[in-house]
């Protein structure tokens, strides 16, 4: 009553009554006292639970907003997740002793937003400096967005919240003092301008996302409590160029350097266990890069594309070279696969464009698909004698008992006889090797795979015997 339809205040004029009032103006007064609630009110989304008020949604005109203690007669208790998030007008909030819980990301990515301020009877929450924090500031909740240059955390906290500082565009320096413990998910995402990080020593954890896609930050010093590096912590933090990673960390999270393009050094500690896949995938920069011999799983994609990486050596405590684990390292020229490994995954090696020889261990029992697929310059590959599931003659690779054709390696040239000793021609054997000009199929071979000779562009020549009894019809591209 006594507001429009939106829930805007309603017109009048200044009143000129003074004291005492007269009766015929008291019923104007109680409208308008009346009517402010509801004005306040419309600005707000909310639910009903139990009697009390949460927050969900803010459609006023922005500014600095009071959050009210009460609608409808009611205690607000909650600003549910995500309430006021991405709102570009608010420019400062004031929570009443009223609420007792604030949701997730409730005042993220209001980048006009400068502080946060508390009623200092609110029993769990408090502001300091315009910045949320839970009663006993142990844990810094939320940093406003649009709060400029450098941050000092105060002495005390040893928690930051998930997003606390998510998407803090102005942000360009901060300090952790000694005390924190952990921070949480995604906290310093896409702070775009910040450059300077100082984690202190008693850190133990960097959570999933934590400083993603803050691509000013150039050096980065993990300290040695951290055992951890979730998920996403530092991908596409494209200026990213040095990382010390600290003694005590036994897990690099899938994609934590994640198109991290001018990081050109990094070194991986003994200790390290595993490296999670993507975990530094499209590192253009990465030249070297050292697996230490504590390291038991390497996953795919781990360091695919790391186009400058040029030496390559797998330690005999990892088990398993994953999918596409350096596929498209195309300036890699030494590859050492020691003895321990028992399984080099499909494309592991895929399109390392500049290698010329790999050495197959005796302990590999299992290659994946097309594993050195657009190995452009390999000419031979060898296996160690003592190997019981894989041999070598002449560079190419076989079964055990070599009746059967695995790969040839894309760099081999020239003519090709095949051993007497072959029945079968594996699928896309010889699959891009374009330097082949002629092959001798023997007369004990009765099978030619799928793409056996597919893409061999200079293959001028095959002799082949009467009883081949099958050959692909997928493109064996005998000519």
């Amino acid at each position: 009553m006594g507001t429009d339809e939106k829930g805007f205040y309603p017109r009048h004029r200044a009143s000129r009554i003074r004291p005492p009032l007269r009766s015929a103006f008291a019923p104007s007064l109680l409208v308008l006292l009346f009517a402010l609630p509801v004005a306040v009110k419309a600005q707000f989304t909310y639910t009903t639970n139990n009697g009390a008020i949460t927050i969900t949604g803010y459609n006023g005109i922005g500014g600095a907003v009071a959050i009210p203690s009460t609608i409808n007669g009611l205690p607000v208790k909650g600003i549910g997740s995500k309430a006021f998030f991405k709102n570009r007008n608010v420019t400062g909030i004031t929570v009443p002793s009223s609420v007792t819980n604030i949701g997730d990301r409730a005042f993220s990515r209001c980048t006009s937003l400068t502080t946060i301020t508390v009623t200092a009877l609110n029993p769990n929450y408090t502001g300091l400096d315009g910045v949320l924090f839970n009663k006993d500031q142990t844990t810094l909740i939320q940093y406003p967005a649009g709060k400029a240059a450098s941050y000092t955390l105060p002495t005390g906290v040893t928690n930051i919240a998930d997003f606390a500082f998510y998407y803090c565009t102005n942000l360009t320096e901060v300090t952790l003092p000694e005390g924190v413990l952990s921070i949480g998910s995604h906290a310093f995402r896409r702070c775009r301008k910040l450059s300077v990080v100082t984690l202190p020593f008693s850190l133990k954890n960097l959570e999933v996302g934590v400083f993603s896609f803050c691509i000013s930050l150039t050096n980065v010093a993990i300290p040695n409590n951290v055992r951890d590096i979730g998920s996403l912590a530092f991908a596409s933090c494209t200026n990213l160029a040095i990382v010390t990673i600290g003694s005590s960390v036994t897990n690099i999270g899938e994609a934590a350097f994640y198109y991290c393009i001018n990081l050109t050094s990094v070194m991986i500690p003994n200790g390290v266990a595993r490296i999670g896949d993507s975990a530094f995938f499209c590192c253009w920069g990465l030249n070297n890069i050292s697996v230490p011999p504590s390291a038991t799983y390497i996953g795919e994609w781990a360091f695919a594309r790391c186009i400058a990486l040029t030496n390559v050596a797998i330690p005999s405590t990892v088990a398993a070279v994953g999918k596409y684990a350096f596929s498209d390292c195309s300036e890699v020229t030494s590859l050492t696969i020691s003895n321990g490994v028992t399984s080099i995954e499909d494309c592991a090696f895929g399109n390392c464009s500049s290698l010329t020889t790999v050495t197959i261990p005796e302990s590999v029992n299992s290659i994946g698909e097309e594993a050195f697929s657009g190995c452009t310059d390999l000419t031979a590959i060898t296996v160690a004698p003592f190997n019981s599931s894989y041999s070598s003659m002449d560079g190419v690779l076989f079964n055990k008992d070599q009746t059967i054709i695995l790969t040839c390696p894309e760099g081999k040239s020239g003519g090709y006889t095949v051993p007497d000793t072959v029945t079968n021609i594996g699928d896309s054997a010889f699959r891009d090797c374009y330097g082949i000009s002629l092959v001798t199929i023997g007369n004990a071979v009765t099978r030619i795979g799928d793409w056996g000779f597919d893409s061999c562009a200079n293959l001028e020549s095959v002799t082949i015997a009467d009883n081949v009894v099958s050959s692909s019809s997928r493109k064996s591209k005998l000519v």
